[in-house]
C-alpha cells in the first residue's frame, strides 16, 4: 500500500469581541477562526510547506452538536504566510460543534486533500479522524490541529467520503430582507432555483441564511427566483463559477421590495388538455402611475394608469396556458407605485386566488366579485370606504371609514364579526348614510334580495341603530 503523506492542519481560534454591550451573552458573542496550514512528514516529524501544493483554499462542514447545519462545504480562501499558509478568518458563536468535511482544494475546485473519516480505510491515520467534536469557548483561545492525507491515488471511499466531485461542492448562501419601520431585517420567503423552464431545487427560508445546495454545470445558467406575499418577486440570473466570484464568499442577498401580490389556484375541466385563460382585474389610482406586474409565467410588463373620463385607471390582463394537468398555479407581483392605488375590482375571474393587499395603503374601495381569496386580511387598509365581499372569512381594521359594504354568500359565518366592526367605526366617526348588504345573492347589491343570513340579536340591533340613528340603508329591510 502506498505510504501517505500526512499533513498537519493547526486551526487556532481567538475571541474578537469589541465594544460588546452590557447585554450581550456569551453565546451571543462570535469567535473569528482561522485556519493555518503547515505539512509534517510523520516519518521525521520534518515541517516543509512545500509539501501543499497547488492549493487556494479550504472547504469545511460545520453543525451543531445537535446535527443542524452551520456551515456546508464552507470555500475560505488561503494565502501565504511566512513558511506555511493562512485563511480568511470565519465566525462561529461559542458553543459546541462538529466538524464533519474538511478538503484542501485547487483552481478547479478539485480535491487535493482531505481528513479522513473514522471506520474507513483511512482512518486510522489521522490522530483525531472526522466526524470531530470541538467546543469554541467565549473569551478564550481555541486550538484545534487537523491532520489530512493527499487524495491522489485513493478512493472518496477509502476516506470514508461518497464522492470528491465538484458536483458535492455547488451551493451558496442566501439571506433575504425586507424594510420594516425604516431598518433593513432578515425575514422568511420561499425560494426556487429554475433551469430554464425546470425547477431543479425548491426551498424555504428563514431569517438566518440558507444554504442553497443543487448539483448540475457550473457554467450553466439558471435562475434563482425568491417570493414572498405582499413583496415583488426577486429573480437572479446566474452561472454558478461567476456566482461565486461575485459573492467573494459572502451571502447573496435578496432585498424584496413592497408589492400587491396575487397568487391565482386553478384547475382546468378537461385534465391531459392544455388550455388557456385570461385573468383580469382593474386599478383606480390617485394619480397617473407606472406599474411593473410578473405574471409569474415568465412575463413581466410596464402598466401605465391613465385618465378615464372622472378616473385615473389601468385595466390588467394576461393569458396563461395551463399544463397538462389544467392546472393554473402562479403568483403575481406588482410593484412601482402600488401606495396610489385607491380602488381594486376582480373582473369576474373563474380563478380561486389569494391576495395581499397590505401595501394598498391608500385603498378605499375593494370589490372581489365572483371569485375572492378564502381568507383576506385588511387590517392595514386604514382608508377602507367600500367593501364588496366574496370571501370566507375578512379580518377588518380596527379603524376605518366603512361606509358601503355588501357582503355576498361566501362570508354567511362572518356576519357578526362585520356588523360589529362598521357600527363601532361608524358611531365613532359619525359616519352618516352608509349602506349595509346581506342578501342572499351577488345581485343584492342592485335589488332587494332576501337575506343572506340573520344577524345575532346584538348585531341585529347595531343595523337598527345605523338605519334609524345614522341614516344608513340596510338591505334587505330589517
Amino acid at each position: 500500500m502506498k505510504n501517505p503523506l500526512i499533513l498537519i492542519v493547526i486551526a487556532f481560534t481567538a475571541l474578537m469581541l469589541q465594544n460588546c454591550s452590557n447585554e450581550e451573552t456569551p453565546s451571543q458573542a462570535k469567535t473569528k477562526m482561522t485556519f493555518t496550514l503547515s505539512s509534517a512528514d510523520l516519518a521525521n516529524g520534518r515541517k516543509q510547506s512545500s509539501d501543499i501544493k497547488n492549493v487556494t483554499r479550504i472547504s469545511i462542514s460545520i453543525t451543531t452538536a445537535t446535527g443542524e447545519e452551520v456551515m456546508t462545504h464552507q470555500n475560505i480562501n488561503i494565502s501565504a504566510f511566512g513558511d506555511g499558509f493562512v485563511t480568511e478568518p470565519i465566525e462561529l458563536e461559542a458553543g459546541h460543534y462538529i466538524l464533519t468535511d474538511f478538503f484542501l482544494l485547487g483552481d478547479s475546485s478539485t480535491v487535493l486533500y482531505a481528513t479522513p473519516h473514522k471506520g474507513s480505510f483511512l482512518g486510522s491515520l489521522p490522530k483525531q479522524p472526522l466526524d470531530r467534536s470541538f467546543s469554541v469557548a467565549w473569551n478564550k483561545t481555541n486550538t484545534m490541529a487537523m491532520e489530512v492525507v493527499e487524495v491522489d491515488g485513493y478512493t472518496p471511499e477509502d476516506f470514508g467520503y461518497k464522492s470528491f466531485s465538484v458536483e458535492a461542492l455547488k451551493f451558496f448562501p442566501l439571506s433575504v430582507k425586507i424594510n420594516k419601520q425604516g431598518k433593513s431585517v432578515f425575514t422568511s420567503a420561499e425560494a426556487f432555483l429554475l433551469q430554464g423552464t425546470d425547477t431543479i431545487g425548491s426551498y424555504n427560508i428563514g431569517t438566518s441564511p440558507k444554504l442553497i445546495k443543487f448539483s448540475g454545470d457550473p457554467n450553466a445558467e439558471y435562475d434563482l427566483v425568491v417570493i414572498k406575499d405582499a413583496f415583488g418577486r426577486y429573480t437572479k440570473h446566474f452561472k454558478f463559477n461567476d456566482l461565486l466570484v461575485e459573492l467573494n464568499h459572502k451571502p447573496l442577498v435578496a432585498n424584496l421590495v413592497p408589492a400587491f401580490t396575487m397568487r391565482t389556484f386553478y384547475k382546468s375541466h378537461t385534465p391531459g388538455f392544455p388550455v388557456e385563460y385570461t385573468f383580469s382585474f382593474d386599478i383606480v389610482t390617485k394619480v397617473p402611475s407606472t406599474f411593473t406586474i410578473n405574471w409569474g409565467d415568465g412575463t413581466e410588463e410596464n402598466v401605465s394608469s391613465k385618465a378615464y373620463s372622472e378616473n385615473v385607471g389601468a385595466d390588467f390582463n394576461h393569458v396563461y396556458d395551463s399544463d397538462v394537468s389544467g392546472r393554473f398555479n402562479y403568483f403575481i407581483s406588482m410593484t412601482g407605485s402600488v401606495d396610489n392605488i385607491i380602488e381594486y375590482f376582480n373582473d369576474g375571474n373563474e380563478f380561486n386566488i389569494t391576495m395581499d393587499v397590505s401595501s394598498l395603503t391608500e385603498l378605499q374601495v375593494l370589490n372581489t366579485y365572483v371569485k375572492g381569496p378564502s381568507i383576506l386580511d385588511l387590517r392595514r387598509n386604514e382608508k377602507l370606504e367600500k367593501v364588496l365581499l366574496t370571501t370566507d372569512s375578512v379580518y377588518l381594521p380596527k379603524k376605518s371609514q366603512l361606509r358601503e359594504v355588501a357582503l355576498f354568500p361566501e362570508m354567511l359565518n362572518s356576519i357578526d364579526y362585520v356588523v360589529n366592526n362598521v357600527y363601532a367605526n361608524a358611531v365613532s366617526k359619525g359616519i352618516q348614510n352608509g349602506r349595509f348588504e346581506i342578501a342572499n345573492t351577488a345581485e343584492g347589491y342592485w335589488s332587494d334580495y332576501p337575506i343572506l343570513a340573520t344577524p345575532s340579536a346584538s348585531a341585529k340591533v347595531k343595523l337598527i341603530v345605523l338605519r334609524d340613528i345614522y341614516h344608513w340603508s340596510i338591505i334587505p329591510s330589517l
